[in-house]
């Protein structure tokens, strides 16, 4: 059987940290490398053939329709208005193909408390997908019950819903790992998870951790901030950001090294383990902290960390909450942190009844530790970047000159990759916000290369 799923890479190709940069491979987010990860680990047999897909294109339908057999759609916060014209794409392509096409968790980005009685602009190109969908699967599988009640009230019938949650939290099947917690001290490890884009007043609150809880790594996702990591460049937008963001080199977490980020899920899961506590506003950077067996709390913004962290018992706390005399110690002593196992073992049987009904098989892979043949597979593999990706002036000399030298290798291939484009007349202005990012990218790098020497 082969099958096509929608992702930036598969576990099995073992790009290096160069590829994955260069074709932007974690989709943006690095929180994109888990739930593929999950669904491939519970439904990889010997007999099972699959392969990463990133952009939709109704142009592939044919060549699709003839090589696979599935095709499996894995989506995150994708009803949202900056996904329109991916969704769109998706939804033409769906329209053409002829073989089974299956949604595995997917989410209403809004408001902590949406308002079901305004309309968005995405709408009806949510309600057109949904329908291409239902077209060629039995049902739709949900991140939580708030994307649910969204799509029930734009018409879909409740029948074809499913609320299945995040595939990534059934990594290890019906198991879940989990640490006894530890009394808080200036010893704990703790692990940070956070978007440049949130509130000054939260990342105050950050800070005063970080005073009592010294020992602490900021776990990045975004791949500018894998840029950031790779050759020092600096995060476009940077001045939009709170003031705590750390979005250049010369911050002090970054000289120190307290900075890190991954380009496969194993290594990521396996650093954490070396944690106490998980602390963050990430859903999928607290997911991995949770794998990790860690003690986690997540802090939510919005609906799309609200409806897996409620789904998945995950303990959580909303952003508004936090005053200037909170402390990490009162939440941390208020929580149990054995929640996140109740119910667990239910969710995973639901999420395999969803995968039967769609007429996918699912693997036996549960069990923390367990060797199944796709954790057989994986061990043939010798991972690249094990340890993550660590502030490049941390590296040795000879390894930053490399790095940087690279780095500037490839914004020269953007830049001319966008001057091939601006002739054609496509997306010009598009482009020319691309080509200028990746100018002054150049010029970044040209200036580190120059601190080198």
């Amino acid at each position: 059987m082969r099958v096509l799923m929608r992702m930036g890479m598969s576990p099995f190709d073992n790009l290096d940290l160069y590829s994955v940069i260069s074709r932007n491979a974690i989709g943006t987010n690095a929180g994109n490398m888990l739930f593929p990860y999950a669904i491939i680990k519970n439904i990889y047999e010997d007999d099972i053939e699959i392969d990463a897909y990133k952009s939709a294109n109704e142009k592939d339908a044919d060549k699709i329709n003839e090589t696979y057999d599935m095709f499996l759609i894995p989506l995150t916060n994708a009803f949202r208005e900056d996904f329109v014209e991916e969704l769109r794409n998706l939804t033409k392509l769906v329209q053409k193909l002829k073989i089974p096409c299956v949604v595995i968790g997917v989410g209403l980005q809004a408001a902590y408390e949406p308002d079901f009685t305004i309309s968005n602009s995405f709408d009806e190109d949510v309600l057109q997908f949904c329908n291409a969908v239902l077209e060629k699967s039995r049902s739709i599988g949900v991140r939580g019950e708030i994307t649910q009640e969204y799509l029930v009230r734009l018409g879909i019938k409740r029948r074809k819903i499913d609320v299945i949650g995040c595939p990534s939290m059934y990594t290890f099947g019906d198991f879940l790992p989990l640490k006894k917690p530890l009394n808080l001290s200036s010893a704990t490890r703790i692990s940070f998870s956070y978007n440049q884009s949130r509130n000054e007043a939260f990342y105050d609150f950050f800070e005063r951790i970080k005073k009592k809880y010294p020992d602490y790594c900021y776990i990045l996702q975004s791949l500018n901030e894998m840029k950031l990591l790779y050759a020092g460049d600096t995060v476009p937008g940077i001045d939009k950001y709170n003031k705590y963001y750390i979005g250049t080199a010369d911050s002090r977490s970054f000289l120190e090294g307290r900075m890190r980020m991954f380009i496969n899920v194993p290594s990521w899961i396996d650093f954490l383990t070396k944690m106490d506590l998980g602390v963050g506003c990430c859903i999928h950077g607290s997911i991995a902290s949770v794998l990790a067996g860690n003690p986690t709390i997540v802090f939510a913004f919005d609906s799309r960390v609200r409806e897996l962290a409620e789904y998945h018992n995950i303990p959580f706390r909303r952003v508004e909450d936090i005053k200037d005399d909170t402390e990490l110690l009162d939440i941390y002593e208020s929580i149990d942190f054995a929640q996140v196992l109740k119910g667990h073992v239910e969710r995973y049987d639901n999420f395999k009844r969803f995968l039967k009904k769609n007429g996918i098989s699912c693997a036996d892979v549960s069990g923390y530790g367990k060797v199944s043949e796709f954790d057989r597979r994986m061990s043939t593999i010798i991972l690249n970047c094990p340890e993550g990706v660590v502030p490049y002036r941390n590296l040795p000399a000879e390894e930053q000159d490399i790095q940087l030298k690279n780095y500037l290798k490839m914004c020269d291939g953007k830049i001319n990759w966008c001057h091939k484009e601006k002739a054609t007349g496509n997306n010009q202005k598009r482009i020319d916000n691309i080509l200028v990012q990746w100018e002054n990218s150049k010029k970044c790098c040209e200036n580190n290369i120059n601190k080198l020497r």
